[in-house]
């Protein structure tokens, strides 16, 4: 869920700035915001922007290194911006081995993340590591 917050304060590096751009790595004092109801990964968005969290996504994918066979019910950890959370492939088109490309219905398995189309993913497990980029995300 995306709820509203107030910022008191905005810091980089320790040092305090009155502004902050895109892709900054940033702390920020919220107002009347516990740090137990924060996690890492969290976005701050402005409400223009519609933000929706999302379960599943769809993704083209490489796998660069793997062992086997990838197939549906495979779990990996999967890296999105600030986001790392165990994902379960349900849906999968074609056969994918290492070096080969393929398109993936990936679901998260513990909690929603906000991801838009375009965004960049690396997922893990093991020995095996692949990149892709999202290319539709179901709300």
């Amino acid at each position: 869920t995306f709820d509203n917050v107030v910022i008191k304060g905005i810091h980089t590096s320790r040092m305090p700035i009155k502004t902050a751009r895109a892709g900054q790595s940033i702390s920020l004092a919220l107002k009347k915001v516990k740090r137990s109801a924060t996690r890492k990964g969290q976005v701050i968005i402005g409400p223009q922007a519609n933000p929706i969290a999302t379960w599943e996504f769809d993704a083209d994918i490489f796998v660069i290194t793997h062992s086997t066979t990838i197939s549906t019910n495979y779990e990996a950890v999967i890296h999105c911006g600030c986001t790392r959370q165990t994902a379960t492939i349900i849906d999968i088109k074609g056969v994918l081995r290492a070096g080969l490309r393929g398109r993936v219905r990936f679901r998260y398995k513990y909690r929603a993340e906000f991801i838009q189309n375009g965004d960049r993913i690396i997922f893990r497990e093991g020995k095996t590591k692949g990149i892709g980029n999202v290319v539709k995300v179901y709300n």
